[in-house]
């Protein structure tokens, strides 16, 4: 069992899909990912993904969208 303050890291699948609505340029600033990086992904050209990259997106896309 999963303590409460550690969370599920997301797949990359799921990661593509919530970054389909989202400002590539904004994700990759706020996140600290290069913007080819998080277009690769977006557009399902990435090959080998880095952990670090996959966390570090995982821990972006899991907080409410900022209006």
């Amino acid at each position: 069992m999963l303590s409460d303050n550690v969370s599920v890291m997301l797949t990359l699948e799921k990661i593509t899909e919530l970054l389909k609505d989202r400002k590539l340029k904004e994700v990759s600033r706020k996140c600290g990912v290069g913007y080819v990086t998080v277009w690769r992904i977006a557009n399902n050209c990435a090959g080998n993904v880095s952990y670090e990259t996959v966390t570090k997106l995982s821990e972006y896309l899991e907080k409410p969208i900022e209006e």
